[in-house]
């Protein structure tokens, strides 16, 4: 998330230096700014980017913790083999609660570099668009 945030931030201030010039072409009988319109499409994709990176972020509570003065207490009194199960039984729940968490924010991840390709793509046609339509 920091790689991409750190992108995205850098694009952003790559993206002030678009070309301004304002290019109108009609079509469909409309006067449409194409330059203004792939601009915007570049500042959305970076923002949409921006926030998941930042959700990503966010901490998540998963996995069960158990001190041990708790696991003296339960398993003083049961045998070795009971014991073992309980820690196995615990451990399994925990790592597949983690697994999860790993998969929501490998899921997040992909979105925010998508939108940042998105946006890549955006500014490179509004700087072709000024290039070719000039």
């Amino acid at each position: 998330f920091g790689v991409i945030l750190s992108f995205d931030a850098a694009y952003g201030s790559f993206a002030l230096d678009l070309p301004d010039n304002i290019v109108f072409r009609t079509i469909f009988n409309r006067h449409i700014c194409l330059d203004s319109v792939f601009k915007i499409f570049t500042y959305l994709f970076l923002l949409l980017s921006l926030s998941l990176c930042i959700w990503g972020f966010k901490p998540v509570a998963r996995g069960e913790i158990v001190l041990p003065k708790e696991l003296m207490e339960k398993c003083l009194n049961i045998s070795e083999d009971l014991y073992r199960k309980s820690m196995i039984n615990s451990w399994n729940k925990s790592i597949k609660e983690l697994a999860c968490v790993r998969d929501n924010k490998a899921a997040i991840l992909n979105r925010a570099v998508k939108y940042h390709v998105f946006a890549a793509i955006s500014s490179i046609i509004d700087i072709l668009l000024v290039l070719i339509l000039k």
